[in-house]
């Protein structure tokens, strides 16, 4: 399994607030299902939500994980009002260490998966810098690499 993210480095730290954890938990990465879902996800934490606001500095990383390295979260209905229960979960994960990876659900009813920092074996997950990044050549093709995949998302 392939996942993404948007970061000055692949194991950047972004200091952000989450259901599942609070901006003060070190140790923990946000991965996404794909390349458009981790730019979309980036764009949101920038003060301009346009492609134009990312940092040069920042590239689309990926790493490939398998199936046994990857725990599923099982939570109640209402996990995204309950922040006890999800942040106990993620809490429970990171003290547990047997998978590095843990798939949650997030609210438009896909996955978000955290990577856990201090996994004792972190080393053993390749990590790639993706060349084929919407931003690495232009702001024009990441504007047409959004529009492209995305009929829902509206960009000025």
């Amino acid at each position: 399994m392939r996942l993404w993210r948007v970061s000055g480095t692949p194991w950047e730290y972004h200091g952000q607030t989450t259901c599942w954890f609070n901006s003060r938990t070190p140790g923990i990465a946000v991965f996404h299902a794909s390349p458009l879902a981790a730019v979309c996800a980036r764009l949101v934490h920038q003060p301009r939500n346009t492609p134009e606001s990312l940092s040069p500095d920042e590239r689309l990383y990926s790493i490939i994980v398998t199936q046994r390295q990857v725990q599923a979260a099982y939570v109640s209905r209402c996990w995204y009002d309950n922040l006890k229960e999800t942040r106990s979960l993620v809490a429970a994960w990171r003290l547990q260490t047997l998978c590095p990876v843990l798939k949650v659900p997030a609210r438009d009813g896909q996955h978000q998966y955290l990577v856990n920092l201090r996994f004792p074996s972190l080393d053993h997950i390749p990590v790639r810098l993706d060349e084929r990044h919407p931003f690495a050549r232009s702001v024009r093709k990441a504007r047409d690499f959004l529009h492209e995949g995305s009929d829902w998302l509206v960009l000025p």
